[in-house]
């Protein structure tokens, strides 16, 4: 008897401890209400001060609420009007915006838009592959435009009062791939799209948002404008006791990034999206909800304004901000759409905007709105502004281009965004898969597919399906750039300098000790140039990665690119100074500290190279 009640209390303990988790994985009988306000209290107060949601239904908002507070002090309630900043959904509206200047006949989207932005462009591209481009490829990621991670200087009030065209004069657009497949452009396509709006409609861009889509679908508090906001919610990350300030740095790309709303406004735009004649004329509607582009590789394609992709087997169209810090996502099948919001982006805030999205579905497909579907390789679309290209084997080393091809950027991109294909028969291996052909330049395994294309001038780019909104088309690396020839370059620079480290620790304990050293070969300049490229090599990573790893408010890229370049060239001459003063010792030294010096030497110069090929940025 004794055991059976040890054994239910046991019983009923258990099921008290993991009834959380149950309700979480398994939240079947919540209401959505319920859902949505248990992971608001997983997250708020701990990794976020405050988070925003709003689920429309049709055209009838089904839930708007708010949670937690606006500030890092946690003094101003967060409410359903407070302006939170919503990085990249930003771009959702400057779609919108240009769909419908296109459909009032302002705005060509299918002109060159270099005529009708005003903005000249650098093109880098090669000769057979420069195509003109349209807002069409702009809207879709398929323009080949080179994204710089190393920010702009911060804009000031000036600039910010400036048209767009006039910024991007002075920080010229690179056109540096091929307009086939997708090259994800997170700032400077949108930044080219605000300045034809803006020479469209002769106003800033922020009174053309507003004019044109905001005000008309009821959004009326969102804004662009990158003024200080004292009702609106603060950008924060969770400190050991507590939330610090985290402002995004200042730029002027805000068709990009900049935009602020409630979740009131999120509502009425979601609200418009729903309604075929609405707020918004039927045929930008249409253009939100109609995939267009659909890549070879059978992944999530895009419509003009968002991405698709697959959720719990049902079918989304989205689009994030800051990596999870706002989601916007419409449920097509269900006529359900969703916007959640966190005002931090740290990762279990931005994991908990995501569970906010699937627990939407999950009460669709639970209500019998959406029906899940296997997943499976949809077929490609390709519109006819988009180049043709015709099927080919992708094997080699493959480059991910989501940064330019230049400065500390490339050395990121070399060691971190590499892919190595290689062929196995009929199949592929890349990464530890093995992929089997699926049709005329497909491949296919469990976790998705790949495809390979040739340009019109003969380069074979590389298609995946597996990084979903953030995916790029791939091009060849260069050899000189292949992963394997950098770590090479970078682990006998270790060497070399650990070898110069750790003489002149023996040579220093030996003077501590009134020990006459031997003759050394130009010991000083030795030091200098390992503690000058050792700078060097860490300011090559520090530079892109300072105003995302220390949350920034303001970053000067020219000093600090202008610093490393100096560095760079320091280092160059200490290794030249180093080399020339040990020839002329040479013949005072024995022969085996000669040879020793002689390969450290030797595995300096790539080390050496790359170095100067990092430093020296050509352009800002």
């Amino acid at each position: 008897m004794r055991y059976r009640v040890a054994s239910a209390l046991v019983v009923v303990v258990l099921a008290l401890a993991v009834a959380p988790l149950t309700a979480q994985a398994s939240p079947r009988g919540q209401t959505l209400d319920e859902r949505i306000e248990y992971i608001a209290h997983e997250v708020v107060g701990r990794s976020a001060t405050g988070m925003t949601v709003a689920v429309v239904d049709g055209s009838q908002t089904e839930i708007l609420q708010a949670f937690g507070h606006a500030d890092e002090k946690q003094e101003r309630r967060l409410s359903v009007d407070s302006r939170m900043p919503v990085a990249s959904v930003s771009k959702v509206v400057t779609a919108l915006t240009a769909l419908t200047l296109h459909q009032q006949g302002a705005l060509d989207l299918d002109a060159p838009i270099e005529q009708v932005s005003h903005v000249a462009m650098r093109d880098e591209r090669a000769p057979a592959d420069r195509a003109p481009l349209s807002g069409r490829h702009l809207l879709t990621h398929h323009a080949g435009l080179a994204e710089s991670i190393v920010l702009p200087p911060p804009a000031g009030s000036e600039d910010l009062q400036r048209p767009l065209s006039d910024w991007l004069q002075r920080h010229p657009p690179v056109l540096e791939y091929p307009a086939v497949g997708m090259h994800y452009s997170p700032l400077v396509a949108y930044a080219v799209l605000g300045a034809a709006i803006e020479n469209a409609s002769g106003t800033s861009f922020d009174n053309a948002a507003r004019r044109t889509v905001l005000g008309p679908v009821g959004a009326s508090s969102a804004t662009f404008r990158d003024d200080h906001d004292p009702a609106g919610a603060a950008i924060v990350t969770p400190k050991e006791n507590g939330f610090q300030a985290a402002p995004w740095p200042d730029a002027a790309e805000a068709p990009a990034a900049s935009l602020r709303w409630s979740a009131r406004d999120a509502a009425a735009l979601l609200s418009a999206l729903m309604t075929k004649k609405g707020s918004l004329p039927e045929q930008v509607v249409e253009q939100a909800r109609t995939v267009s582009v659909r890549p070879h590789h059978g992944g999530g394609g895009h419509t003009q304004v968002f991405f698709e992709n697959t959720r719990r087997g049902v079918k989304v169209l989205e689009h994030a901000g800051a990596n999870g810090l706002a989601w916007l996502t419409l449920i097509p099948e269900a006529d359900v759409g969703v916007f959640v919001a966190v005002n931090s982006h740290d990762e279990a805030a931005t994991e908990a905007t995501e569970a906010v999205v699937e627990a939407v579905i999950d009460w669709t497909v639970e209500t019998e709105r959406a029906h899940p579907a296997p997943e499976h390789p949809w077929p490609a679309i390709i519109p006819p502004w988009l180049p043709q290209s015709r099927p080919a084997i992708p094997t080699g080393a493959f480059q991910e281009r989501l940064f330019q091809d230049r400065g500390p950027e490339k050395a990121l991109r070399s060691l971190l965004s590499q892919v190595v294909v290689t062929a196995d028969g009929d199949n592929l291996l890349m990464n530890g898969r093995q992929l089997s052909p699926a049709g005329e330049g497909r491949w296919c395994d469990l976790a998705g597919c790949v495809a390979g294309r040739v340009t019109k001038a003969g380069l074979t780019v590389f298609e995946r399906g597996d990084r979903g909104m953030l995916e790029q088309t791939l091009t060849p690396a260069a050899i000189r750039d292949d992963q394997r020839a950098v770590v090479a370059a970078l682990a006998a620079w270790a060497v070399a300098v650990s070898a110069v480290a750790i003489g002149a620790l023996l040579r220093l304990l030996r003077l501590l000790r009134g020990h006459r050293s031997a003759p050394l070969l130009a010991p000083k300049f030795a030091v200098a140039w390992a503690a000058a490229s050792s700078i060097t090599l860490a300011s090559v990573f520090a530079i892109p990665l300072w105003p995302l790893l220390l949350n920034a408010s303001s970053f000067t890229p020219p000093a600090a690119t202008w610093a490393l370049t100096g560095l760079t060239t320091l280092s160059a001459v200490l290794a030249i100074g180093w080399a020339i003063t040990a020839v002329r010792r040479h013949h005072a030294v024995s022969r085996r500290y000669l040879m020793t010096a002689a390969t450290c030497a030797v595995l300096t110069i790539p080390a050496n190279i790359y170095l100067l090929d990092w430093g020296f940025i050509p352009h800002l």
